[in-house]
């Protein structure tokens, strides 16, 4: 409904416009700029540059119009990489409604062993993550293309798993380097996992042979008691 609210402003205040004699350029032109800054927020950036398109062009400048949609790609590379962060922090902090948040309800997740929807994909998770001590996913490289409300981005990542002695051996790390490969939509103004393929270029396992960082260092938790959400970064 706010969608549509602000297109019914945005089309009456044109129709205003061209009713008006008298009125500058300048008063035109922030008026254009404003509405689009307005669509751009509540996630209609497609539609606002289609408006703008079709009924500005006599008084935007085209290198105006060109800075506004790479200000609007530079916002939606900004959130799909924010979804992808919210995962990271979600598996390592064991927060499941975190992860689901990160999915929309109707997404198919493939991770090899587990191929499946958003309930299932939890529920492996869920059965999996207890066998470590820890789990560490660190994002590299990352492109995402954009195309309205729909993009593909690929996240390379290299994921840590340490797993506790065993037999008399020592700590382990099951180290995994691979890539995400999603599809991104963006419904209702927000963009979240329509699909994720989990591609493994290698792996392997180290042995940890000691350690050095004293124990009396501040250590992460897989809870909310973890100083980042204590920290407020809910």
């Amino acid at each position: 409904m706010l969608i549509v609210t602000e297109l019914q402003k945005a089309q009456k205040l044109w129709e205003d416009l061209n009713d008006t004699k008298n009125v500058s350029r300048d008063v035109m032109k922030g008026s254009a700029l404003g509405y689009w800054i307005n669509l751009a927020t509540i996630g209609e950036g497609a539609t606002a540059r289609r408006w703008l398109a079709r009924r500005m062009p006599q008084f935007i400048r085209q290198d105006v119009l060109d800075s506004l949609v790479g200000l609007q790609q530079f916002l939606d590379e900004a959130a799909i990489r924010k979804v992808h962060m919210r995962y990271c922090r979600g598996i390592d902090r064991m927060d499941w409604e975190l992860v689901r948040s990160c999915y929309h309800p109707d997404a198919v997740d493939d991770h090899g062993e587990f191929v499946g929807g958003i309930d299932g994909f939890i529920a492996y998770c869920q059965a999996g993550t207890p066998n470590f001590e820890r789990t560490f996913h660190f994002t590299g490289n990352h492109l995402i293309e954009v195309d309205g409300d729909m993009a593909t981005a690929e996240y390379y990542a290299i994921a840590y798993h340490r797993v506790a002695t065993g037999e008399g051996g020592p700590e382990r790390d099951l180290i995994t380097c691979g890539r995400y490969v999603d599809r991104m939509e963006r419904r209702n103004g927000e963009w979240r996992i329509a699909k994720r393929v989990v591609v493994v270029d290698f792996d392997r396992v180290d042995a940890v042979q000691a350690r050095w960082v004293p124990p009396v260092q501040l250590r992460g938790t897989r809870d909310k008691n973890d100083p980042s959400y204590v920290e407020g970064l809910a």
